[in-house]
C-alpha cells in the first residue's frame, strides 16, 4: 500500500473494525471490506499521516437511522470492478488509524493493486456531505485503530 492509494475519495481494501464489533471486545476487524478514504491528513511525521475510512456494506442501513448509509450507485460499483450486489457507504462511524504505522488492516488486492479506484467527485461530495450533516448532530461514531 503506498500513500498515493490513501487519498480521500479512495476505495481500499481495510479490515474495517464496526462499533459493535469495539463494544463486544474485539480489536481486529472480522472482513476484508472496500472502505473510502473519508480523510488522509498531511503527515504527522516524516512519512506518516491520519487516516479515516468508512466501510462499504451490502447490509441496508436501519430505517430507524436515516442517514447512517448512502447507497453506493450500480455504475460507481461495477467501475470499480465491485460485485453487482446493492450496497452502501456507512456515513455514521468511521476507523482512524496513523498510516503506516497502525494500517496493518490495509491490504492489496489479488491482482496487486492498492485500491479499487476512486468514488466519482460528485459521489464523494455527497458522501462528505452526509458526514458533515451527521458531525454537526453528534450521530458519528470514530473508531481509533491507533492501540
Amino acid at each position: 500500500m503506498s500513500a498515493a492509494d490513501l487519498v480521500p475519495g479512495r476505495v481500499v481494501p481495510y479490515r474495517y473494525l464496526w462499533a459493535r464489533e469495539r463494544r463486544a471486545g474485539l480489536v481486529e476487524g472480522r472482513k476484508l471490506r472496500p472502505c473510502v478514504v473519508l480523510f488522509a491528513d498531511e503527515e504527522t511525521a516524516p512519512g506518516s499521516r491520519i487516516v479515516g475510512v468508512l466501510a462499504v456494506t451490502h447490509t441496508p442501513p436501519d430505517p430507524d437511522h436515516p442517514g447512517s448509509a448512502i447507497e453506493l450507485p450500480a455504475t460507481v460499483k461495477a467501475r470499480l470492478g465491485l460485485d453487482d450486489a446493492p450496497s452502501w457507504i456507512v456515513v455514521s462511524e468511521f476507523n482512524r488509524f496513523t498510516w503506516p504505522e497502525s494500517g496493518y488492516d490495509l491490504e492489496t488486492l489479488p491482482d496487486g493493486r492498492g485500491s479499487y479506484g476512486a468514488l466519482s467527485p460528485g459521489a464523494f461530495a455527497t458522501v462528505k456531505e452526509a458526514v458533515r450533516e451527521l458531525r454537526r448532530r453528534r450521530r458519528i461514531a470514530g473508531i481509533d485503530r491507533d492501540g
